[in-house]
């Protein structure tokens, strides 16, 4: 399962394009629209953060999905947010 947050994905996307540099992670790229994307790296390691609206919440909600892998890696490894798992470091 996917984690869903209650902010909107206006929000959402402002949170991860914030804290993940805070936790050394650089900016590679980014795209806001209908789904958004960012993607980031720090040392061997990438990490996508992709972001939809959920419609759940009064806000909206967002649902948010982040893939971690190896830079040059084929094999992503899902990290779940909110279940034990911080940002990755």
């Amino acid at each position: 399962a996917l984690p869903i947050s209650p902010q909107g994905p206006s929000d959402t996307f402002a949170f991860f394009r914030d804290q993940f540099p805070k936790a050394g992670w650089t900016g590679i790229s980014s795209i806001k629209a209908k789904t958004s994307i960012l993607v980031f790296a720090k040392g061997d390691r990438t990490v996508t953060v992709e972001i939809n609206e959920a419609g759940t919440f009064a806000s909206g909600g967002s649902i948010v999905n982040l893939t971690a892998a190896p830079k040059g890696g084929t094999a992503p490894v899902n990290v779940t947010p909110g279940q034990g798992n911080p940002p990755p470091r």
